[in-house]
This record gives structure tokens, C-alpha cells and sequence, in this order.
């Protein structure tokens, strides 16, 4: 059976990757917490896009098996960084910035591949 793509549901995706990429750009997060929230919409923010891009061929399999496995990273450090913090160990903030740091990079290639974050 050949799998046929659904445009609505590509288009509703890349929707709600924009949407969710204007929400983080648009505010600064200040506190330990908000750059968590942030982190977190900007993870949920690549999958979907990287996933629509995909879907629609723009990027290969491979390509989007590595920017899923990115944001897994980077989920992971978020994931650290949170732990770390609550038990108040030095170097949470660190983590946050490790997680950051792979998005920024993701979203770099997933937008030079015409995705909308």
C-alpha cells in the first residue's frame, strides 16, 4: 500500500511549529523556569517541523532521524537541567544552555530547509 501524504495535515503542522516558534521569539524568557517553558516549546517546535519537512520531502529520513535524535539531546539536557536545579546543584544553568545550544543549531539547518521557525 503507498502511503499518500495529507497536505492539510502538513500544513496544520508547519502551522503550529510557526506558531510556536513566534511564541518563543517574541519573549525573552528572564527566569530559570521560563527559559525551561522555552526550551521545551522550541524541542516541540523542531520535531514537528522536522517532521512536516519530512513528510513533504524536503529533508531525507536520515536527515530528520538526526534532528530528531538532536532534540532528544537536547530534551535530555533540559531534562538535567531541571533535576539539577531543583536539588540545587551548581551547573543547571549550564545544562539549560546545552539544550539551547543544539536547538539553536537545529533550527538553523530545519530553516535553511525552509521551515518556518
Amino acid at each position: 500500500m503507498i502511503h499518500r501524504a495529507n497536505p492539510l495535515r502538513h500544513a496544520v503542522t508547519l502551522l503550529l511549529a510557526l506558531t510556536i516558534g513566534l511564541l518563543v521569539a517574541c519573549a525573552t524568557p528572564q527566569t530559570f523556569n521560563d527559559k525551561v517553558a522555552a526550551t521545551s516549546a522550541s524541542i516541540t517546535a523542531v520535531t514537528a517541523a522536522a517532521t512536516s519537512l519530512a513528510t513533504s520531502g524536503r529533508i531525507t529520513k536520515a536527515q530528520a532521524t538526526d534532528v530528531l535524535a538532536a532534540s532528544k539531546a537536547a530534551s535530555d539536557a533540559l531534562t538535567t537541567a531541571q533535576k539539577m536545579q531543583a536539588q540545587g546543584v551548581t551547573g543547571a544553568e549550564a545544562q539549560l544552555a546545552l539544550a539551547t545550544s543544539i536547538l539553536t543549531s537545529v533550527r538553523a539547518f530545519l530553516t535553511s530547509q525552509g521551515a518556518s521557525l
